[in-house]
């Protein structure tokens, strides 16, 4: 059996929103076929996109870690 090509990418957020939403899920629909995993390091974001994040994961294909928060969130 062949390994799936693989591709990881990380993501550094700051109050990026629906940006950062749309972001994740546009790598989602263009990575069929690969092993994506996606990393997103929230920086203290105020605006809600970190929870906004963990909601979207978790409605996603599989689990992620909890967004990791800046030294000031």
């Amino acid at each position: 059996m062949t390994a799936l090509p693989a591709l990881d990418v990380v993501i550094v957020n700051w109050n990026g929103g629906a940006l950062v939403q749309a972001c994740v899920a546009s790598l989602a629909r263009a990575a069929a076929g690969l092993d994506l995993r996606v990393v997103v390091v929230d920086n203290a974001s105020t605006d809600g996109s970190a929870e906004a994040l963990e909601a979207f994961a978790h409605a996603g294909l599989r689990p992620s870690p909890p967004p990791l928060r800046g030294a000031g969130g």
